[in-house]
C-alpha cells in the first residue's frame, strides 16, 4: 500500500485508530519513516512505512494487523481540534443552539 506522503499516511493511521477505538503511539515519526504501534502493553499490532525508493511516496513495509487488546474509551487521538473539524458543519448549520 502506498500513500502520497507522510502526512497522508499519519492521517490514515489516526483515522484508523479513531474508527477502531484503539490508541496508537508513534515511536518513530521522522521525515522519511514512520512506525506506529498499539499503546496497549503486549499488543502485537504495528505498522512501519518509509519513503519509496526514488520517490516522495510512502510505502508500507511491515504490517501486523493483530490486536489482542480491548477497545479503549480513553483514546488520546481524540482532540478538541479533531472534534471541532468533525462537527463544525453541524454547529454552523444550527446557530440558534445554545451553548
Amino acid at each position: 500500500m502506498t500513500f502520497s506522503g507522510r502526512v497522508q499516511f499519519k492521517q490514515a493511521l489516526i483515522k484508523y485508530g479513531l474508527a477502531t477505538q484503539r490508541h496508537l503511539s508513534f515511536p518513530k515519526d521522522e521525515k522519511d519513516r514512520i512506525r506506529a504501534k498499539c499503546s496497549w502493553k503486549g499488543c502485537p499490532w504495528f505498522i512501519f512505512a518509509s519513503n519509496k525508493t526514488n520517490s516522495d511516496r510512502f510505502q508500507v513495509k511491515t504490517f501486523n494487523n493483530e490486536h489482542i487488546c480491548p477497545k479503549r474509551k480513553d483514546n488520546r487521538l481524540v482532540t478538541g481540534v479533531r472534534i471541532a473539524n468533525k462537527y463544525e458543519h453541524i454547529i454552523k448549520a444550527n446557530p440558534s443552539w445554545k451553548l
